[in-house]
């Protein structure tokens, strides 16, 4: 037993040595251990220590690098169950240290190798200590201990540095730098600091001190580039070679720290950006920019060309210069040019005016060669030279090789000479109407924008017209109403060269039309592609015109519409008609036969009447009894009649009734047959009541009421068919009158064209005249002369303003004339206005007249109208009694209306002679002002009493709307239309005649004022001037001569001029030439289709004085020579030939009879014997007497313009 105790207790120590605890991390310092040890007990004993670490100076107990830790073991502790312990002790030469398994001394440094580790120290070592047992028995004992303890090593502390806030650069100066300039700039760090940061302390920094903590160092760049400056200011020449440049200098401020003189810290930047200006660039830029323009050869063009030159001015190409501008002086050009580019390079220097600086500017520009050329461009119908009598021409302008590189500001100027021609403008287009043959040249001048003037001439030979516009079909046609013909596939018009010749060409290229018309749209209408459409009966003209080179050639065709009705006689309002049996059946008869071209005998008529008609009622009694009405259906029979009375103020055709016909042979017919009710006339005097400014009119004496139908014009019968007064401005009566002032008044004068109603309600028309008191002194005058003023017609006007003024009785007292004061006195521009004049200084409106005589009116040449100068006139008045004045300077209001007038169409006339309008010269005013398609009307003519023109009282003569020599003539009045193609009833244009007295005298004028109407309604105002020219002066001409009118006639006529100016030769032998002259100027010279002689004895050159008239004779029938080609021009004429010239312009009219003449006789004279039994019919000649005639006998000149005076005139 002893034996396995001891065994026990061996094991139990080797277990307490290799069985130690470890010791517990994170700063435990206990050391435990077991050992064995000698004593008593029987229990193993187990032992710890305290384990101490000194040295550590980092945060929270722990180390930092470059502490020393001391190591200690303290406070040893054992524990032994079996045996008391007694002062345990550590053995010190037992303790064994290691840091992080590395042998130590028990101290140990801490390195920066270590910062931020955990160091683990760790050690073994036994304790020695006494024991004593329960029988106090001593001994000792060692238990070996072991343990560790870990240090966290602080990580090792750094520091940074920053520079902060902010740095700027300031220059000085700093604005009006100019290149050269040196500018100082300076770098301003008031508001940088610095600071030092430690890493253990990120959040907070230190803030360092310049000079002490930190010196600062600068950096310089001068628009990017590095200069050696290191300087807080620098200095710095700035330059550019612009005209203005921004440069930016810069600084970057760094800071050494004296800690860490090593250290790279952040920097902090500042710029300053000027702007730098040349003074010698910008001036060169502004006197380029100022050079606008270069002068060549007295030519300016812009600087950057082109320049244009002629060929001769090649050579002075490089005397080209600038033209100096403004605020630049001494400016100088050098010139040089390269032939080969055409380019010119200018060099110009001058001097800036301010501050004196020598500027330089260099240009380019090209330069073109041209050769200013102006075409006369002809239409594009004329490829040659020849143009026509009557058409119309438009030639262009065209420029080119302006010396100014446009046509912009060409201005062209057309003049044409030759034969008569009518010329007009459309902007550049210049349109000629030749109206003769011959010859002309069109000269176009165009003056460029310098004054250079180029000229381009054409020729052009005039010839007769030789265009004919033809229908190729029919030209007279009947259709029925209601029935369309188309002229333009049945007989559509056509224009023709040389028509009626062999060899007649057709010409449709550059023919426009045809445009169709209608002469009366309510017989028939015509559309645009030439169907007509007949609408009811009548005859209508159905005209195609064709326009071919400006002219119209119209083509008529008579289109007759026929239709199944017929008018009965008209009766007027209120009034009865009546008709036979006999007159419905005749009626009847004439309708059938313009329906169909039926003769038919009509048998029995019935006529059905209108039922319940408000227009009228019939009867079969003269009567009109109540008993004597019928309705119905009426049978007439033999001596049976119907009256139709008209209702009182019904006007119009709708009374209609139907005749139902029976006839001998041809069937029944039912014929409409009208009742026109016409409006009665009515005479009615002015009846106006009122003042100088507001009047009224009154109801005419003997009726009821009236109507306005116009104001204007008289109204169309058309106007008053239905319900009149429904169409009218209204009814007047005695309690509500029509109203009217001066301004609804031409020249204090109008018209009221009314119906007026009596007290059984019958309808009259009629015109009431308006007339307000005007005071109006008239004068006309030429545009572009001057008219003198009257003195006796301002005291003639005040005698009779006075007599109507009401202040003073001017049976007791009288208005003596003072003066006159003008409220205007001028108007426009010298060429478009007016102008008067006092003497011949120019009058003011403050000026007090005194003497009218010395006034005159100026008008200007393109001056047109009326115009109207309101005066006052100023008077004294004295009473007759005792002559004392009774009032000073009364006013009188008035005006002097001035009419002026243009010589639209022009005529001469001699003394005691006249002249017959020709109203070809009124279409060719109208066309000049309108359009060349305009059609004429009718023209009127604004006369007085007997003709006479009321414009001016000369007492020279009068205009007739119909004359002769012998017999009726008849005046023209104010209200007459004279057509241009007068229809039956109406008056023609071509029979308007002026004839002067003999009181009249050569230089005076008569102006006639005229209105022409187009076919559209438009109205075109003119003036015929009528120029009264020398009467002639013949020696051998006596008034008792049996020629002596016949002369006068043919000299006022243009006809002849005598031999010489004081001879007329009559008893000389008249030429054939001579003869057809005469002819030839009575027909006002027409142009001959040809102007190739058409004989051999005819030259153009010897002849040409009556070539024109023997080529017109010949083309008129008139003549055909003598046989064998010649026409023998200078061969006295016979008494035969000229009859029978005479005869064949006439037209070879129908005769009848036959002559007495024993020397003429139809056989042996066939050639002659209708052409002088023609002039015997008609007086133009009687034979010599005796029964002879003497057809071979010499026609002398007295003889041959007797004939042509009593054929003609």
């Amino acid at each position: 037993m002893k034996k396995f105790l001891s065994s026990l207790l061996a094991l139990t120590m080797i277990l307490s040595l290799v069985i130690v605890p470890a010791n517990a991390t994170g700063g435990t310092d206990i050391g435990t251990g077991t050992g064995t040890g000698t004593g008593t007990g029987t229990s193993a004993a187990t032992g710890s220590a305290t384990l101490s670490i000194t040295g550590a100076t980092g945060k929270g107990g722990n180390a930092k690098v470059g502490d020393t830790l001391t190591f200690a073991l303290t406070a040893p502790v054992v524990n032994d169950s079996s045996v008391t312990v007694l002062n345990p002790g550590i053995d010190l030469d037992s303790v064994a240290w290691k840091v992080d398994n590395a042998e130590n001394n028990g101290s140990y440094n801490v390195g920066t190798a270590d910062a931020g580790k955990t160091l683990t120290v760790s050690y073994t070592a036994e304790i020695l200590y006494t024991t004593k047992d329960g029988m106090d028995n001593q001994g000792t004992g060692t238990v070996q201990i072991s343990g560790q303890k870990t240090v966290t090593v602080d990580a090792e502390e750094t520091f940074t540095y920053t520079v902060n806030g902010e740095v700027s650069v300031s220059a000085k100066p700093d604005t009006g730098i100019k290149s050269g300039d040196t500018v100082k700039f300076t770098v301003n760090t008031d508001k940088l600091f610095c600071k030092k940061i430690s890493s253990s302390n990120t959040n907070h920094g230190y803030d360092l001190t310049e000079g002490t903590d930190y010196t600062l160092s600068y950096a310089w760049t001068v628009n990017g580039e590095n200069v050696s400056a290191k300087t807080a200011s620098i200095d710095v020449k700035l330059t550019t070679d612009k005209a203005s440049t921004e440069q930016t200098v810069s600084c970057k401020v760094s800071a050494t720290f004296k800690d860490d003189p090593t250290y790279k810290s952040n920097s902090l930047s500042g710029s300053k950006t000027v702007t730098v200006t040349n003074d010698k660039v910008n001036a060169d830029a502004e006197f380029k920019a100022a050079v606008k323009q270069v002068e060549f050869n007295g030519r300016t063009y812009g600087i950057s060309g082109p320049v244009y030159y002629l060929e001769s001015e090649t050579n002075k190409l490089d005397q080209m210069a600038a033209v100096a501008p403004a605020g630049f002086t001494g400016v100088r050009t050098q010139c040089t040019v390269d032939t080969k580019t055409q380019t010119a390079t200018l060099t110009v220097t001058g001097t800036k005016t301010e501050g004196n600086i020598d500027v330089t500017a260099e240009f380019k520009l090209s330069c073109t060669k041209v050769a200013p050329t102006v075409t006369i461009n002809k239409p594009s119908g004329l490829t040659g030279s020849t143009v026509y009598v009557g058409s119309a021409y438009t030639f262009a302008p065209s420029f080119t090789g302006s010396l100014y590189g446009s046509t912009s500001g060409v201005k062209y100027e057309w003049t044409v000479k030759g034969t008569d021609v009518t010329t007009s403008n459309s902007g550049n287009n210049y349109k000629v109407t030749p109206s003769k043959a011959g010859k002309i040249t069109i000269k176009l001048t165009a003056t460029d924008r310098g004054n250079e003037e180029y000229e381009a001439t054409l020729d052009l030979t005039v010839e007769a017209n030789p265009y004919t516009a033809v229908a190729t079909g029919k030209t007279e046609f009947t259709i029925n109403t209601n029935e369309t013909l188309n002229l333009a596939t049945s007989s559509a018009p056509a224009l023709y060269k040389d028509y009626g010749t062999s060899n007649p060409e057709k010409i449709a290229k550059n023919v426009t039309g045809p445009k169709w018309e209608s002469s009366d749209k309510t017989v028939a209408t015509v559309t645009s592609n030439g169907v007509v459409k007949g609408l009811k009966s009548g005859t209508a003209t159905i005209t195609a015109t064709l326009t071919y080179e400006g002219k119209d050639y119209p083509v008529e065709y008579k289109v007759r519409v026929s239709a199944l009705d017929c008018k009965l006689e008209s009766v007027e309002n209120g009034a009865t008609v009546g008709y036979t049996r006999n007159d419905l059946m005749s009626a009847a008869e004439e309708a059938i036969y313009a329906f169909d071209r039926t003769r038919v005998d009509v048998t029995d008529v019935t006529v059905v009447l209108p039922s319940g008609t408000s227009y009228g009622t019939f009867y079969d009694d003269e009567d009109c009894g109540k008993n004597d009405k019928v309705t119905g259906s009426y049978s007439m029979d033999s001596g049976d009649e119907l009256y139709f009375k008209s209702a009182n103020g019904y006007v119009g055709s709708d009374v209609k009734v139907t005749l139902n016909v029976k006839t001998r042979s041809n069937g029944d017919y039912s014929i409409t047959a009208v009742i026109p009710v016409t409006m009665r006339k009515g005479e009615f005097e002015s009846q106006v009541t009122g003042s100088d400014k507001t009047y009224k009119v009154t109801v005419p004496s003997g009726y009821e009421a009236y109507w306005v139908l116009s104001t204007s014009k008289e109204p169309a019968s058309s106007e008053y068919d239905g319900s009149w007064s429904t169409k009218t401005a209204g009814k007047y009566t005695s309690k509500s009158l029509y109203s009217f002032s001066t301004a609804n008044l031409k020249d204090g004068e109008g018209k009221l064209y009314i119906v007026a109603i009596d007290d059984k309600g019958i309808a009259y028309s009629g015109v009431i005249e308006l007339k307000a008191n005007a005071y109006t002194i008239k004068y006309t005058v030429t545009a572009g002369d001057s008219v003198n003023f009257k003195q006796e017609h301002f005291e003639d006007l005040l005698d009779t303003m006075f007599k109507d003024q009401n202040e003073y009785n001017s049976r007791n007292y009288t208005a003596e004339f003072d003066y006159v004061k003008f409220s205007s006195v001028s108007s426009g521009s010298s060429t478009s206005g007016w102008q008067l004049y006092d003497g011949s200084s120019k009058a003011k409106t403050s000026d007090k007249i005194k003497d009218l005589d010395d006034i005159s009116f100026s008008a200007g040449s393109k001056l047109t109208g009326t115009v109207k100068i309101p005066f006052t006139l100023y008077a004294d008045i004295t009473k007759d009694s005792d002559g004392k004045t009774a009032k000073s300077d009364m006013a009188f209001n008035a005006t002097v209306e001035i009419t002026v007038v243009k010589e639209d169409i022009v005529y001469e006339v001699g003394v005691n002679s006249f002249i017959t309008f020709d109203s070809a010269d009124f279409l060719r005013y109208v066309k000049s002002v309108a359009t060349k398609n305009t059609k004429l009307d009718y023209v009127t003519f604004e006369v007085g009493k007997n003709g006479v023109i009321s414009s001016v009282l000369r007492g020279t003569g009068a205009l007739y709307s119909s004359y002769t020599t012998y017999g009726v003539k008849t005046f023209a009045k104010a209200s007459d239309k004279f057509y241009y193609e007068a229809k039956r009833n109406q008056d023609a244009l071509d029979n308007v005649t002026y004839a002067t007295t003999n009181l009249a005298k050569a230089g005076d004028v008569v102006y006639i004022p005229f209105t022409a109407v187009t076919d559209s309604g438009k109205e075109y105002t003119g003036s015929v001037a009528i120029k009264v020219k020398q009467t002639m002066n013949f020696v051998d001409v006596h008034t008792y001569d049996y020629f002596y009118d016949a002369v006068q006639w043919a000299v006022n006529n243009d006809i002849t001029k005598g031999t010489s100016t004081t001879t007329f030769s009559p008893k000389t032998g008249c030429t054939r030439a001579q003869i057809v002259t005469f002819l030839w100027r009575a027909a006002h010279s027409p142009e001959p289709r040809s102007n190739t002689s058409k004989f051999t004895d005819v030259y153009a050159t010897a002849h040409a004085d009556y070539m024109k008239a023997i080529n017109w004779a010949t083309e008129q029938g008139i003549t055909t020579g003598t046989g064998n080609g010649k026409f023998s021009p200078d061969a006295t004429c016979t008494r035969a030939q000229i009859v029978t010239f005479l005869y064949r312009f006439k037209n070879n009219p129908a005769v009848y009879g036959s002559l007495n003449f024993s020397d003429v006789n139809k056989t042996e004279h066939a050639a002659f014997y209708n052409a002088i039994l023609w002039a015997v019919n008609n007086k133009i000649t009687t034979g010599y007497g005796n029964g002879i005639f003497d057809p071979n006998g010499t026609c002398n000149r007295g003889d041959a313009v007797t004939f042509l005076y009593r054929a003609l005139a």
